[in-house]
């Protein structure tokens, strides 16, 4: 399971009407400093306390592996991780631009990091968590790679929450449900 942080986990911009995805008495907020790529970038993480147990929860399903896809990279588990007591242990996937060949642009790394893990055959079932997730099926379509359709449509399923409220308890209702069938 890839999921992101901003505007996943930890909400971008929050907007206090969809807040009320999750009580009140849940939400947290404290200042972070991450360095990524060498830049301090200074600011708040604010977080559901119910997403962090949620995403546990998920995480101690048999076989499921989770993986942080995110632009935070190595300071995702030096920062935030022990920030809100979650994913120490999860890997961290690299932002290395996808092959040419895979159709994808230099910028277009997490989408090409998820098909690939797709087309490893390695799972059976694969979940996305990401604000900015793409259509990959509609990607491929317009790529002429229709015959990938069909694995990712029978692996893949893809949560693009609102970055204003992050996840929500559908979200994880949602891939708790994909991951045990």
């Amino acid at each position: 399971m890839f999921v992101d942080i901003d505007g996943t986990i930890r909400i971008n911009e929050p907007d206090r009407d969809l807040l009320s995805a999750w009580p009140a008495s849940s939400w947290r907020t404290t200042p972070v400093a991450p360095v990524i790529k060498g830049l301090t970038h200074r600011g708040k993480a604010t977080w559901s306390i119910d997403v962090i147990e949620g995403l546990r929860t998920i995480g101690t399903l048999p076989g499921v592996r989770m993986c942080f896809l995110t632009t935070w990279l190595e300071a995702t588990t030096t920062t935030f991780a022990p920030v809100v007591e979650l994913g120490a242990w999860w890997a961290v996937g690299e932002d290395t631009p996808p092959d040419e060949s895979s159709g994808f642009g230099s910028w277009q790394w997490k989408p090409a990091r998820v098909l690939e893990a797709v087309q490893s055959g390695a799972y059976d079932r694969v979940v996305w968590m990401d604000d900015d997730a793409m259509d990959l099926r509609s990607e491929l379509f317009f790529q002429d790679r229709e015959k990938e359709i069909d694995q990712l449509d029978a692996t893949l399923l893809t949560i693009a929450p609102d970055y204003r409220c992050g996840l929500t308890r559908e979200d994880l209702d949602a891939a708790m449900d994909w991951l045990t069938p």
